[in-house]
């Protein structure tokens, strides 16, 4: 029996030779290796009129939107239906944050069960903006306080934004 081994890329060819040569050292030497440009598949898929659009919509407003009701209101049945539509689109696209996204609902989920979660929240957001800032002073490398910057300011800001422009 062959072993298949996929090797997805993107503008990483450099790795792929250390890839393949890690992989001729394993013990098992009876596979093939298959190397795939993800994002070649993934712009070879072309939609038929508004389906770009709507099938967009499904997997970032109407399926997490499903998963979220069905996880709260407990019906386990909607909640398997509703990633398995997330799956799917996921297998039609290949947009690997469709198939992230029930993953990430559930986890803050979990995290805003907790209780003091807002009052927390609200003490450990400006430390860490002041302890990412002293890290900037430190090292003067600023991966950090943009990281934290990003993620607590422009994100959110980016969500409302798509908000409105479907909405209003």
């Amino acid at each position: 029996m062959k072993l298949s081994i996929i090797i997805p890329v993107y503008n990483l060819e450099r790795h792929v030779k250390n890839t393949i040569t890690s992989l001729i050292n394993q013990t098992v030497k009876n596979f093939e290796v298959v190397v795939v440009n993800v994002y070649d598949i993934r712009s070879n898929v072309k939609y038929p009129f508004l389906m770009g659009y709507l099938v967009n919509w499904q997997a970032k407003i109407i399926n997490p939107f499903l998963i979220t009701i069905s996880y709260v209101i407990n019906n386990k049945v909607m909640l398997l239906l509703s990633i398995l539509m997330q799956v799917f689109i996921y297998l039609i696209t290949a947009h690997k944050s469709y198939i992230l996204i029930p993953i990430a609902i559930i986890i803050i989920i979990k995290i805003l069960e907790k209780r003091n979660f807002f009052s927390n929240g609200i003490v450990l957001a400006p430390i860490g903006l002041f302890f990412s800032y002293l890290t900037y002073i430190i090292i003067g490398n600023l991966t950090i306080p943009s990281l934290f910057i990003r993620r607590l300011l422009f994100v959110p800001a980016r969500i409302k934004f798509n908000y409105y422009d479907f909405f209003f």
